[in-house]
């Protein structure tokens, strides 16, 4: 755990790409962990030839780190996550 972070250092996420994102993303929010995705795209955002950030909308998990999170929070998130994911065969990257 790091106490105090460098001047600038601005903790968002930990990203975390899941193959089966839609199968296991609502039973990972009913669980309470800190957990987003950009899956509600803004209209008429254009889809270009060769962009990811459709998929990534929905596959790539943001799970919230901060400074504040103690190892039992970690533990907790990580666990869930893998207890969810490998259970619906989710597959995370």
């Amino acid at each position: 755990m790091i106490r105090e972070l460098p001047p600038g250092a601005v903790p968002y996420v930990f990203p975390l790409y899941v193959h089966r994102a839609d199968d296991v993303y609502q039973p990972l929010r009913r669980t309470g962990i800190p957990i987003f995705r950009w899956d509600q795209l803004w209209p008429d955002t254009p889809t270009l030839q060769g962009d990811q950030g459709l998929a990534w909308s929905t596959h790539v998990f943001q799970l919230g780190c901060h400074q504040d999170l103690t190892e039992d929070d970690i533990d907790r998130i990580a666990s869930t996550v893998r207890q969810i994911v490998d259970g619906e065969k989710g597959v995370v990257s």
